[in-house]
């Protein structure tokens, strides 16, 4: 995602990955920057250009995002591992581990560790083996939690895999159902004898023995996602923002009328249920506009975020920039730069109905796909189904209303809400945090989706789909996506001649959607490219915040943006 850069600065910080100090100074000369990075001592001085500096200051979705989630984990100190600083409990109690093992068990009675040892294949990385010893002690022990979900949850955090080695384990015991064999599966992964289902491999093309191994138990643990699905739909169909996730005490249990709300909660937990503001921009006097080229890529305060598109071998990568600015700036940059496109209306949708539990996998209908290309679907029919305005009557919003919303814009999950991570990193009450949501709600600034964390569930492939042709035709097949797909964001040009996509789709589909789609769209009369989507980084969770300026009114310099048609 990094562009060129002077001398190539960005290139050195990103690979040296060593915190520092970076120092500006405004040059006398020209709109060149004097940038000094030092730590305990002095590292570097390079002459950048102007719209290089963003880049040190602009806070990426995801960088905030693991910075709140961090917080949790901190606040609770717990060593999931001193279990196997004692002696060990009778051998008889090692039976859910070892009566179906297949592997020999060397019992040592002073040394709890030391009898598990012999049950973690040898080959496994130090610490991959030290973390399945801790569960092999839970689970020996039978230490289940049976407090609160998001408290052991919090302090296993720091653990990614224990965690998902424990949860799984709570999740069968309280099912009823028998748990993996965890020795005969780990065994078999290290041994190279494990075949496993579609669980994602994080883009690994080479997944280590005992990942395998760990995706094979996740592969056999209970779905609980029909529990989440539910909820989110009803959270989605009120009018309420929550502050927290429904509790498991007496009287929560009456008023819920459920018959197990410990494992709802912790269902809702392991899912990551968030929140996600859909901004109608145009109540904010806003509007979209899209980039998509080689010259301009470097982030600035109008970007919302970026994607970068792989193309043919001998091409280079195609670059997606996603601006908001006032309607008459975005009118002046579509005069001055080819490339950008001013949109009339953007969508969002994640459907969660076309996830099929049994299966563990996501349905997705090529045909109706190739179907909506040759059929059509009038603009006011398309605007009626989706609730799309062609106005809406202007909303100022003051500083505070700007950061919460723009939080919002990018995601809140329920579990931090709760915690109290989000009111402390706003500075506000979560009671106010509710308040500022639903008050811009009912002035329709924006509606309010629930839905699990996509990456907890099913393996899906990121593309952007662009599609150039009759207004009628783009209704068709961007309504099929929106109707079906996953996940989808939908971009749709002032002109109706024009729409780009970014989807989420099962795997099984993505050879015909670069392949057979575009061929069928040729034959439609239409234009359409399909790239598979390598990078992306957001910048939404502070947008509004950095658009808006002290006298209430939208920044209008998009010189960071302008600036750049000479970076590459």
């Amino acid at each position: 995602m990094y562009p060129p850069s002077t001398e190539g600065w960005i290139r050195r910080i990103n690979q040296s990955g060593s915190p520092a100090l970076y120092t500006l100074f405004n040059s006398t000369e020209g709109s060149d920057l004097l940038l000094i990075i030092s730590d305990t001592e002095f590292h570097e001085a390079i002459v950048i250009k102007s719209y290089e500096a963003p880049l040190l200051s602009m806070k990426t979705d995801y960088t905030l995002h693991s910075e709140l989630a961090a917080r949790v984990s901190s606040e609770i100190e717990q060593d999931p591992f001193a279990v196997l600083e004692v002696p060990s409990p009778e051998i008889s109690d090692f039976s859910a581990l070892v009566s179906e093992g297949g592997t020999p068990f060397t019992y040592q009675p002073s040394s709890f560790d030391a009898s598990l040892d012999s049950l973690v294949p040898i080959s496994f990385p130090d610490e991959v083996r030290r973390t399945i010893k801790a569960f092999y002690a839970h689970v020996v022990l039978g230490t289940v939690p049976k407090g609160d979900p998001m408290e052991f949850h919090a302090w296993l955090s720091k653990y990614p895999i224990l965690k998902d080695l424990i949860i799984t384990h709570i999740m069968c015991l309280r099912d009823g159902v028998k748990p993996p064999n965890y020795v005969r599966i780990f065994n078999a992964a290290a041994n190279e004898a494990l075949e496993i289902g579609s669980l994602p491999l994080h883009g690994q093309t080479d997944t280590p023995p005992w990942m395998k191994g760990l995706y094979k138990i996740l592969e056999l643990r209970p779905s609980w996602f029909d529990r989440v699905r539910k909820y989110a739909k009803q959270l989605s169909e009120g009018d309420s923002i929550p502050t927290r996730f429904p509790r498991f005490g007496a009287e929560d249990d009456k008023e819920r009328g459920q018959m197990d709300p410990w494992k709802d909660r912790l269902a809702f937990i392991i899912h990551g249920i968030l929140m996600r503001a859909q901004v109608r921009e145009k109540a904010l006097g806003l509007k979209y506009a899209l980039y998509l080229g080689s010259a301009y890529r470097w982030p600035h305060k109008h970007t919302v975020w970026s994607s970068r598109f792989k193309r043919n071998e001998e091409e280079r990568p195609l670059f997606l920039q996603v601006m908001l600015m006032r309607p008459e700036i975005a009118a002046g940059l579509n005069d001055r730069i080819p490339n950008i496109v001013p949109i009339d209306w953007m969508l969002s949708r994640r459907n969660l109905d076309v996830f099929d539990e049994n299966s563990g996998s996501w349905r997705f209908s090529l045909p109706k796909a190739y179907k909506s290309l040759s059929k059509t679907r009038s603009r006011e029919a398309f605007r009626r189904e989706f609730r799309i305005r062609a106005s809406e009557k202007v909303v100022k919003i003051n500083a505070l209303e700007a950061r919460v919303l723009s939080q919002a814009y990018f995601q809140m999950y329920l579990e931090l809400l709760e915690r109290g991570i989000y009111a402390r990193h706003l500075g506000i009450s979560n009671m106010k945090i509710k308040e500022i949501l639903e008050n811009l709600m009912k002035k329709r600034v924006h509606t309010m989706q629930y839905n699990p964390s996509l990456f907890s569930i099913g393996k899906l492939f990121s593309v952007g789909i662009e599609l150039e042709g009759p207004d009628t035709s783009i209704n068709s097949f961007v309504r099929t996506f929106l109707n079906q797909a996953p996940s989808v964001s939908a971009f749709v040009s002032d002109s109706h001649d024009y729409a780009l996509l970014m989807s989420r789709v099962p795997r099984r589909v993505v050879p015909d959607l670069f392949g057979r789609l575009p061929q069928l769209a040729r034959q439609a009369g239409m234009k359409m490219r399909v790239w598979p989507v390598e990078a992306y980084s957001a910048y939404t969770h502070d947008i509004f915040s950095r658009l808006l300026r002290e006298n209430g009114k939208w920044d209008d310099d998009v010189s960071g943006f302008t600036s750049q048609s000479r970076s590459t």
